[in-house]
């Protein structure tokens, strides 16, 4: 059996909203280093270009590190086969007429009903798997609406200290892969 509920919020994002509920942040959640832009060999070109587009921002805002490579990956490659899809739906439509066999070859059949193409199915499957992931690297309108600047001035120290745990900067980045 799975966990329940939904998952936690990353203490990261709950560092940058200021913690809004006032829990007790997680002081042992381990911090991978911060990742670099650079994109994961395996992607191919269409993909590297999703990574060029995305990646770089969240790295900038310390959503993103070196162990989230692999994730983001899988978020670049969903976003091209949802492009392709969507084009191919631009293009010919979002469903075809199914004939019935008129026993001759060069007349068609009376249409008996219409089908959606397999790319108008994975369009709305593809959509719900990127959201997803939009989600937990903070890249909806809602997850951003949750996401503060300043931190609240009623913070404790260990805040404080958490955000330097989480967003100090180090000289030499290691590549997200």
């Amino acid at each position: 059996m799975g966990r329940r509920g939904p998952p936690p919020k990353p203490t990261v994002l709950k560092l940058v909203a200021g913690n809004p509920g006032g829990r007790p942040l997680n002081t042992r959640e381990p911090v991978p280093p911060p990742g670099d832009a650079e994109p994961p060999a395996h992607l191919d070109e269409s993909a590297r270009l999703v990574w060029a587009q995305v990646v770089p921002r969240l790295v900038k805002i310390g959503l993103a590190r070196s162990v989230d490579g692999e994730a983001l990956a899988r978020y670049c490659q969903l976003v091209v086969m949802w492009r392709e899809c969507t084009a191919f739906v631009a293009k010919n439509g979002r469903s075809y007429p199914v004939r019935a066999d008129s026993g001759d070859p060069k007349k068609p059949g009376r249409i008996i009903r219409f089908d959606a193409f397999v790319e108008t199915m994975m369009i709305m499957r593809l959509a719900r798997e990127i959201l997803a992931i939009e989600r937990e690297f903070g890249q909806t309108p809602a997850a951003r609406s949750r996401i503060q600047t300043a931190a609240e001035s009623s913070s404790k120290g260990d805040v404080n200290e958490l955000k330097a745990k989480f967003f100090s900067s180090r000289p030499e980045a290691p590549r997200i892969s």
